[in-house]
């Protein structure tokens, strides 16, 4: 059996996904397989994985069914003990996998967590982001991002796999149960700080829907998670706050002025001394003006 599966869903990204399986078969650690999962796409992304002639490299197919979907049905057909998401625009550093295989029988960590780099749009600016959350306990070491975490397939399996009918905060909702699983089974996480997996901003991608009906199901579904300390690295309040403040932003964005309001407000009541829910408010005020005023406008 393989060490490491590294699932890569994908969707119409044929001439950006070559990136990222280069960036696998590059490792620096033999053995891995690749698991492209394309989900649905209508470019010739099948032609291009097909183009790779690796045994390593595997791909499957699906009916459009967002990201989690596709991801989950790369961790079900994966062989490997040790399952990374990479997301098919991104890519991982020459000696990821090493590091994380390292990392964890080193230690004895069931789930290893890395900084990243960010890259602009433009491919100009490097951010490295190395965040220091290592909480009270070491379960609460985060966050989750594709490419910048691996875990045993074992731990996956029993939190459930992504949350299928998320488009927006899958991976932090993920953290938490993986969290509840570590902590039940007594098994930890650790961190490798420096930056494993390179991750790169695209231009005119439009997450307003997206973000608002993700924050929602998470408000509503994952209540009981949010006043969870065990389960986050952040302060239960202040997690239920962020959620409420995209709720609000991301409402804002598409004209839902009534939920708008409702949720900015309620993340000032869960974060009062908190400068950022007043200005989140501020800007939910500044939209709902903009658009009022257009409105009046076009009478």
């Amino acid at each position: 059996m393989v060490t490491f599966s590294v699932v890569v869903p994908t969707y119409n990204r044929a001439a950006l996904l070559p990136r990222a399986l280069d960036s696998v078969l590059h490792q620096t650690e033999p053995s891995f397989e690749i698991v492209v999962v394309d989900d649905g796409s209508t470019d010739d992304t099948e032609a291009v994985v097909r183009g790779y002639a690796d045994e390593r490299v595997r791909f499957l197919t699906q009916p459009n069914g967002g990201v989690c979907a596709a991801r989950n049905t790369g961790a079900r057909a994966a062989h490997g003990d040790r399952l990374v998401f990479l997301d098919s625009d991104d890519e991982l550093v020459p000696d990821a996998l090493a590091r994380f295989r390292a990392a964890a029988d080193d230690n004895g960590w069931a789930v290893v967590v890395s900084g990243w780099t960010r890259v602009s749009a433009d491919e100009r600016d490097h951010v490295s982001c190395v965040p220091e959350r290592s909480g009270a306990a070491p379960q609460l070491v985060g966050p989750y991002l594709p490419g910048a975490f691996a875990l045993d397939r074992a731990v996956f399996d029993a939190a459930g796999g992504y949350d299928e009918l998320l488009r927006f905060g899958e991976n932090t909702a993920l953290g938490w149960r993986v969290r509840e699983v570590l902590a039940r089974t007594h098994q930890t996480v650790g961190m490798i700080h420096e930056p494993l997996v390179l991750r790169y901003s695209q231009p005119g991608r439009a997450f307003d829907r997206q973000r608002y009906e993700a924050a929602v199901r998470i408000l509503d579904a994952y209540a009981a998670v949010l006043r969870d300390p065990v389960t986050g690295a952040a302060a239960p309040r202040h997690r239920r706050a962020n959620f409420q403040g995209v709720a609000g932003s991301s409402a804002a964005a598409l004209g839902l002025r009534r939920e708008a309001w409702r949720y900015a407000l309620a993340a000032l009541r869960s974060e009062p001394d908190s400068l950022t829910r007043y200005r989140g408010l501020l800007a939910v005020a500044l939209a709902t003006t903009r658009r009022d005023g257009v409105r009046q406008s076009k009478r």
